[in-house]
C-alpha cells in the first residue's frame, strides 16, 4: 500500500478513535447514546468466543452488574445478551 494512502488511513483511524472516545465520555455524563462504539478491528471485543479480561475480573469479583455494564460498553450487546455472557462466567 502506498505511503500516502497508509498515512491518510492512519489519520482517519486516529480521528475515529477520538470521536468514539468522546461518545463514550458523553454517555458517562448522562447523554443517551444510540450508538455503540466499536473501535478498531485490532482491539474490537466482539468475538462471541472472547470475553474481555475487564469483564471477567468484574464477574469474578462478584460485581455482576458492573460486569454487564462493561460488557455492553465494550461490545454493544443488548442487556439480555450481556447478562447471559456474564452469568456464564
Amino acid at each position: 500500500m502506498d505511503d500516502d494512502v497508509r498515512a491518510a488511513l492512519d489519520q482517519i483511524q486516529d480521528r475515529l478513535d477520538y470521536i468514539e472516545e468522546h461518545i463514550v465520555q458523553m454517555s458517562k455524563f448522562g447523554a443517551q447514546i444510540l450508538y455503540a462504539p466499536m473501535g478498531r478491528a485490532d482491539h474490537r471485543p466482539t468475538d462471541p468466543g472472547h470475553v474481555p479480561d475487564e469483564v471477567i475480573q468484574l464477574a469474578h469479583a462478584g460485581k455482576r452488574r458492573d460486569a454487564i455494564v462493561k460488557y455492553r460498553e465494550l461490545t454493544g450487546a443488548d442487556p439480555q445478551a450481556a447478562a447471559t455472557v456474564v452469568d456464564g462466567l
